[in-house]
């Protein structure tokens, strides 16, 4: 994914570059080798990093699997531990964090959202590198597609959601003046998390690669319209050009201050427009896949 940095983060010089993510994941796996004392049963790490097309905007993707039958603050000491890492070497650690017990349960009774179980089940049979620690549980494999319409409702119930928070983030930012990064962040992620889980419900789109071909094929299939489509394009466009600017910062040290300000002036520029952006278009598309019969 792509960080949104603040720019007092920016300026102070705390963006990461290769080695930095490559501790990040090193720190990672010494999660594991102390199980007796915090509960971990698996690191894994995945995505970009140990596939080596980061960029200085990538998080750290790790989904983490713990022992629930251990002491009680197990959990709370693995967040604590993730946190450390971050502040250390300026990675964003985005970790999904399950207790093994919910492994059993997700079998017995399937109550998890079905796109998650599709997105544990591609990481682990991913063929792409990946950092691993401990040993996949392969029920999780073994769990069945529960059909396309499951899935379809689980993509409108995350539409939904998304709809929420872009819409509390806005009204923050008319009432209060305050400016959410993480969620700006989701905004320009849309286009990417967008295409991953309607490839996720829909087989017919799962081997697109290209995006403007994806958008084509949704649009074909009547998933969004023509306005959603050119909305998630403008907010790839705006991505890429902020990767552009993070991209160019120095290594180590403070960017110059025509660098810096031209940072947060982008910043201030594309904020409220790519929030409504992201607001129409994933209402838009919860409404459109909710009326598809």
């Amino acid at each position: 994914m792509g960080v949104i940095y603040t720019p007092e983060r920016f300026r102070s010089g705390q963006v990461p570059f290769g080695e930095d993510l490559s501790k990040a994941v090193r720190e990672l796996q010494k999660l594991k080798p102390v199980a007796e004392d915090n509960g971990v049963e698996m690191v894994l790490v995945h995505g970009s990093v140990p596939e080596h097309r980061h960029t200085r905007r990538s998080d750290v993707d790790a989904l983490i699997v713990y022992d629930d039958t251990a002491e009680s603050r197990v959990l709370d000491k693995i967040r604590q531990g993730i946190a450390q890492i971050s502040l250390e070497t300026h990675a964003q650690v985005e970790a999904t964090v399950i207790p093994g017990s919910w492994t059993q349960a997700m079998v017995d009774t399937y109550f998890a959202d079905p796109l998650f179980v599709i997105y544990l089940q591609n990481v682990l049979s991913s063929v792409g590198p990946k950092v691993l620690k401990g040993r996949p549980d392969p029920r999780i494999m073994n769990i069945p597609n529960p059909g396309e319409q499951v899935c379809k409702q689980s993509l409108v119930s995350y539409f939904l959601e998304k709809f929420s928070k872009f819409d509390a983030a806005l009204s923050a930012r008319y009432t209060q003046g305050q400016l959410n990064y993480k969620v700006l962040q989701r905004a320009f992620e849309l286009p990417r998390s967008t295409k991953r889980k309607l490839q996720q419900a829909f087989p017919n789109l799962a081997n697109i690669s290209e995006f403007d071909a994806f958008i084509e094929a949704c649009l074909e299939a009547g998933y969004f319209e023509v306005n959603d489509g050119a909305a998630l394009n403008l907010l790839r466009q705006r991505d890429s050009e902020y990767t552009d600017i993070v991209e160019s910062a120095p290594l180590r040290g403070f960017p110059d201050w025509r660098l810096a300000t031209k940072h947060e002036e982008f910043i201030a520029k594309n904020f409220d427009n790519a929030l409504r952006l992201a607001f129409q278009t994933v209402g838009s598309i919860a409404v459109k896949l909710a009326r598809k019969g």
